[in-house]
């Protein structure tokens, strides 16, 4: 019986890949290749800052974030994007 259900089920699996092949996005872009995301309260701790001024940021259209759902608690800030908010508030220091 048990034989029977593994055969089903790998027979059920190979049809169904070849009718569902992969997207092709799936396969150009490695898991390593995703950024980073944080949490605003974990960009917070990182910036030493309240929640409140970071909320702020995005707000005011400073900083970008990813939606994840439709509440502010499922943003999330890619690494790139806070680097990039870091560069852009970086001002003086000894030219090289």
């Amino acid at each position: 019986m048990e034989e029977c259900l593994v055969e089903a089920y790998e027979e059920y699996a190979r049809i169904w890949l070849q009718t569902h092949p992969p997207a092709p996005h799936a396969l150009e872009a490695p898991v390593s290749s995703v950024p980073r995301l944080f949490k605003v309260v974990e960009v917070a701790e990182r910036l030493g800052a309240g929640v409140d001024w970071v909320y702020a940021r995005i707000q005011q259209g400073e900083l970008a974030v990813i939606e994840l759902g439709d509440t502010r608690k499922n943003q999330r800030v890619g690494e790139d994007a806070l680097a990039a908010f870091l560069t852009e508030r970086t001002h003086g220091g000894a030219e090289k």
